[in-house]
């Protein structure tokens, strides 16, 4: 029996541990403990921290497994990248990781491969405040700019400053949420967010997915869902295609998904960032929906060194959301009140009652999503709006 490791036991990982199994394979499962519901489903669950590579490598190399993956996550990346490089399995390189887990490197990529993205530098954040204004001054920026992390996702410790007295509460929130010295300074690009979801076999791009986002408008523009297929003019298709094309080969991306946010002004596509796996919050079953295949199956045969045919087997239009808690409080009780429209292929609870839950702010306080599948957008949209009146959730508000 082949054996596969899957780095994470999350609600994002649930669908390839699924596969897996399915598949017929001996699921090795890494990740910390904890009430993690891919956990019971594993045939080897390993409590370990799967960003601890040396661990991870080790454990590969006993088990002499034939494949290691992860979905949704950046972190998992460079444990995959080393267990691949040291087994001769395919998977991003050690190149590759490094890159997509620093967005300063990875911009500087973009610069010297000539993709198109934000004028940006980087910041010392031992510098403070005076570093962001001096950064500023150097590369000719006025407010509004963006402040960011150079190793989080899901828009967390990115942050925008239209004006000096925002200056200290984002220099507070980024030093909070990264684990580095330094972080992004970065034009502000007004323009309407999208992103693509890309696959790539032995260099070449053999799926293109642009998709539309949903947000949610604060400091920053937080993504609350997606749609597919994104309809574009010709022209803009022919730039998407070009900058996307880029954006891989200057992170030397060869094999598996890759998922990027991008940005539409001008006319033009402004890539934001890319990273070496496949995108979150309800992008896996988009693109499965849209293809009419499982897309996770796909993610599994590169890890395994097949040839994943990725081919639409049909044309259906999907819209996924993220459940949102309201407030931040203990989760009483979660549950679906009468009949759902027929579009609605799937509603996903992530946590079990009981469950702390806190008032959604990015991507990591989602509690769910939602899935409609249909033949137009507007009829996909339609029956996301009817679905969230049938979902009822009782939260007990902190004191």
């Amino acid at each position: 029996m082949k054996k596969i490791v899957i780095l994470g036991a999350g609600q994002y990982h649930l669908p390839l541990i699924e596969e897996s199994k399915k598949m017929g394979l001996f699921t090795i499962v890494v990740g910390k403990a904890g009430n993690y519901p891919g956990i019971p489903l594993a045939d080897d669950f390993r409590p370990v921290d799967f960003t601890d590579v040396d661990a991870i490598v080790e454990i590969a190399g006993e088990e002499g497994v034939c494949g290691i993956t992860s979905v949704c996550t950046d972190a998992a990346v460079p444990a995959i990248a080393a267990a691949c490089e040291a087994y001769g399995m395919v998977g991003p390189s050690r190149e590759t990781a490094a890159l997509t887990n620093d967005k300063y490197l990875m911009k500087r990529r973009f610069a010297d491969w000539g993709v198109r993205t934000a004028p940006f530098t980087s910041v010392q954040l031992s510098d403070g405040e005076e570093g962001i204004l001096r950064a500023m001054k150097a590369l000719g920026l006025s407010y509004p700019v963006i402040l960011k992390a150079v190793d989080n996702s899901g828009s967390r410790g990115v942050v925008k400053i239209s004006s000096e007295e925002d200056i200290r509460p984002a220099y507070e929130l980024v030093r909070a949420n990264t684990r580095h010295d330094y972080c992004v300074l970065e034009d502000f690009i007004q323009g309407e967010d999208m992103g693509a979801e890309v696959f790539v076999q032995h260099g070449e791009i053999t799926l293109l997915l642009p998709n539309g986002k949903y947000t949610l408008d604060g400091a920053i523009k937080v993504p609350i869902g997606h749609f597919a297929p994104y309809e574009m003019p010709a022209e803009l298709t022919a730039d998407l295609k070009e900058q996307v094309s880029l954006a891989v080969k200057s992170i030397g991306l060869e094999n598996g998904a890759g998922n990027l946010d991008l940005i539409v002004a001008d006319g033009k596509v402004w890539v934001v960032e890319i990273a070496a796996r496949c995108g979150g919050n309800g992008i896996g079953e988009m693109v499965s929906a849209c293809y009419g295949y499982n897309y996770y199956d796909k993610i599994i045969e590169e890890a395994l060194g097949e040839e994943p045919d990725m081919k639409p087997v049909c044309s259906k239009v999907c819209a996924t959301e993220v459940i949102r808690p309201e407030k931040t409080g203990i989760l009483k009780s979660q549950r679906i009140e009468g009949e759902l429209p027929p579009q609605i292929t799937d509603v996903h609870f992530d946590f079990q009652d009981g469950t702390r839950v806190h008032t959604f702010e990015n991507g990591s306080h989602r509690m769910g999503h939602v899935i409609a599948v249909a033949d137009t957008l507007s009829e996909a949209e339609w029956a996301l709006a009817e679905a969230k009146k049938h979902i009822a959730i009782d939260i007990e508000e902190e004191a």
